[in-house]
């Protein structure tokens, strides 16, 4: 068979159909043909590139010289070179040239095979930034980025990782990770090493590392292992920080947490808004609320309606300005049970001076203010104290000379006189104002009293009818005792005192009628209990409670209802000494005195009053009898000299012979004349220079066994004990009727006594 020869035109009907472009130019490089691939190419046609210089339609690349290039291909016969190919449209597409020479000499060609290399191109650049950009992100990436090899010896290491560990690059490529292990944890890194070669996917863990300089240092690592083409693990990437100060801020932050959670002092921290973000279990505690309860919630949920709108804006006006709000406010706990909570309020800032968050102190305070407050009402009471012994003292001299001789006038006159009625008038005036000094003294406790074991049950149903009458018929009046109540130690007078004034405030809170309900029960209070009631002591006590059903009173009256002169009553209608006088006779006898009142559901008062084990007298003192007209010598000593001729006219009437003194001085020097000449001696009890009962206890060492009778308007505290007088002692409290003198006179002179023989002869 012979060999086939292609004829020309077979030849370029191939180099037409090629794939690839193919361009035929001269020594000098013009077109002298192009297949369709090159036309493509070039966006053109064949027809119009011919006779083009093929350097005109490349573009500046890395072979700036052409015609050398083109000179080493027809010295060599053949080469390759890349350029850039210029469209028609001035696009540019990366082309791969192989160049080989046709013939020789001044007709040679040379066939110019291209293909299209754009996309390989661009995809190695591509990698490259790819590369260059990761070389950078891991060279300033402020996480420690290591490389290991199958070995676990290091391939990378960044500059991060220069300043967590203190080893530069070059001393650290290469080496074994045991060098930043310490020595205790070392037989265990390769355990680890292995572990990660097994583990699919990233792993995290927290571990102790060694920094060139010894130092010990905690770090977190994410470890990644590294895959080759074929899946096999070929190293392991590590990303690590070092939280060190991030583990001790950490746990500075625990422990001041756990710290405040400790406090007994409740902390909320807020945002800039308001909205609370923690709190503490002492919160929890002082409120009720839950931490989950007030999460996202603003502080306003507890507010007790008491403070205006001004109070709250004032604090927030301080807090957001920057400034610390320190005070005092009442809020309501989840209960609905009012406190008084100290809270100091502080801004947090931020890294630019912005708030960012506010962060309340909170101490629950309501047991230290209710201590201030009774600290105060006890130096209110003590300086009306002062004030009612001061007034009683004088005023309650003046009266008992109004009323001594008006009751004198009225005994001179007929009953039928004109003038009569008006001395009537003004003994009626006079008592009405000893009353008036009675109720300053009782609740400023210098009442007189006479403290005795008395039950309850005897003293209200004894006082049953007086209080229908008081409270008037459109009340209903009801009692329920306890059989076996207790006794308490009080003045039985007192007793009707404290009935008295609750029914009238009662009465007062119904107008249109209603119940009262008394009730008595025997109650035994634990420190539980006397903690959340200031001024009671563990023990057994006697309860007495007073209720009504009336209008009630809000939180704002209640706190000052006992206090005196307060009264919610129209001018003339009451003197707002009632409710105080019944603090100051429960507070004189060591009890406890509390509210409970709301508008709407009317009114319970519960007073408590100390159980007493004595049990009271059944054999009265026996009273020997008295003959006042018999007479007898009698020592007046009143430093009041229109009281004196009073109290001495009145010992007169009686058929005494009378020698005054107006101050105990003076009554030594009588009495020291002759000290069995004195049947009696009657004093006022406050007095300059020596009260009465010292002046007694000096007479009686001359003559023991005297008989007393002591005048007072109050009870002077370490003075006298009306209550505990001895038999032949007697008192009379100021201001006194003719019948009360008579009366204090023949206790004293009936008591039996063993009396100094000199005593019985009278003067």
């Amino acid at each position: 068979m012979d060999r086939w020869q292609p004829t020309q035109d077979e030849l370029l009907d191939a180099m037409a159909a090629a794939p690839d472009g193919m361009c035929v130019t001269d020594p000098t490089g013009r077109v002298l043909f192009v297949n369709n691939a090159f036309a493509v190419l070039c966006s053109d046609n064949a027809v119009a590139l011919r006779g083009r210089l093929l350097p005109a339609l490349l573009a500046a690349g890395p072979e700036p010289d052409f015609a050398a290039e083109l000179q080493r291909i027809l010295d060599q016969g053949w080469g390759a070179y890349e350029a850039s190919l210029i469209d028609r449209e001035g696009r540019a597409r990366r082309v791969g040239v192989t160049a080989r020479v046709c013939g020789h000499g001044a007709r040679c060609s040379i066939i110019h095979m291209m293909r299209d290399i754009t996309r390989e191109r661009r995809a190695e650049d591509d990698l490259r930034d790819a590369r260059q950009l990761l070389q950078s992100v891991v060279a300033q990436s402020p996480t420690a980025i290591i490389g290991w090899d199958i070995r676990f010896r290091v391939t990378e290491w960044n500059h991060a990782a220069v300043r967590i560990f203190g080893w530069e690059k070059h001393e650290a490529i290469g080496r074994h990770a045991r060098f930043i292990v310490p020595l205790p944890e070392r037989p265990q890194v390769d355990g680890v090493w292995n572990e990660l070669l097994r583990t699919s996917g990233g792993r995290r863990s927290a571990n102790d590392n060694l920094r060139r300089d010894g130092r010990v240092i905690r770090c977190d690592w994410y470890n990644v292992p590294v895959y080759d083409d074929a899946g096999r693990v070929t190293g392991v990437m590590s990303l690590v920080e070092d939280v060190t100060e991030k583990q001790r801020l950490q746990q500075d932050r625990e422990i001041l947490t756990r710290a405040i959670d400790q406090s007994d002092d409740a902390f909320v921290m807020t945002d800039r808004e308001g909205t609370i973000l923690y709190v503490n279990k002492a919160f929890e505690k002082m409120t009720g609320y839950a931490l989950r309860d007030v999460v996202g919630r603003n502080p306003r949920l507890m507010q007790s309606g008491l403070h205006d709108s001004a109070f709250y804006e004032e604090m927030w006006e301080t807090i957001t300005s920057g400034r610390t709000w320190r005070g005092d406010l009442i809020n309501r706990r989840k209960d609905g049970v009012l406190y008084t909570e100290n809270m100091t309020i502080t801004a947090v800032f931020g890294p630019n001076g912005d708030i960012t968050n506010f962060v309340a102190a909170k101490r629950d305070v309501t047991r230290l203010r209710e201590l201030d407050e009774r600290s105060r009402q006890s130096q209110k009471m003590e300086a009306i104290g002062r004030l009612a012994g001061g007034i009683a003292h004088d005023f309650n001299n003046m009266l008992n000379v109004i009323i001594g001789y008006a009751e004198m006038a009225s005994e001179a006159l007929p009953p039928n006189h004109p003038v009569a009625a008006d001395i009537r008038e003004i003994e009626r005036a006079a008592q009405r104002s000893a009353d008036l000094t009675r109720q300053l003294l009782t609740f400023s406790r210098k009442q007189v009293i006479e403290p005795r074991p008395v039950c309850l049950n005897e003293s209200v149903a004894d006082l049953a009818k007086t209080l229908g009458r008081l409270i008037g018929e459109h009340i209903a009046l009801e009692f329920h005792p306890d059989p076996e109540l207790w006794r308490a130690m009080i003045d039985p007078a007192q007793v009707d005192q404290i009935l008295a004034n609750l029914a009238a405030n009662a009465r007062d809170a119904m107008p249109r009628g209603g119940h009262l309900v008394i009730r008595t029960a025997n109650r035994s209070v634990d420190e539980e209990f006397c903690e959340a009631h200031l001024g009671l002591e563990p023990g057994d006590y006697v309860h007495l409670s007073v209720s009504d059903d009336g209008m009630g009173m809000d939180e704002r009256t209640s706190r000052h209802i006992f206090e005196p002169f307060y009264t919610t009553k129209i001018a003339g209608k009451g003197t707002g000494l009632g409710l105080a006088t019944v603090k100051g006779i429960v507070d004189q006898n060591g009890g406890y005195i509390d509210l409970d009142s709301a508008p709407g559901r009317g009114a319970t008062f519960n007073i408590l009053l100390p159980r007493t084990l004595v049990e009271p007298a059944v054999e009265p003192v026996p009273e020997l009898p008295v003959n006042l007209s018999e007479g007898g010598t009698v020592l007046l000593v009143e430093d009041d000299d229109r009281l004196r001729e009073l109290t001495g006219a009145l010992l007169a009437k009686f058929g005494f012979t009378v020698l005054s003194a107006a101050t105990p001085l003076a009554a030594l020097q009588v009495y020291q004349k002759n000290p069995d000449a004195f049947r009696l001696l009657v004093t006022d009890i406050v007095m300059p220079g020596m009260n009465g009962r010292e002046l007694h206890e000096c007479l009686a060492e001359l003559r023991p066994g005297l008989r007393a009778v002591f005048m007072s308007g109050y009870a002077e505290q370490g003075i006298i004990d009306p209550g505990s007088l001895k038999p032949g002692l007697a008192f009379l409290p100021k201001p006194f009727h003719r019948a009360d003198l008579e009366r204090a006179i023949r206790a004293a002179l009936g008591a039996a006594v063993a009396e100094h023989p000199r005593a019985a002869g009278g003067d």
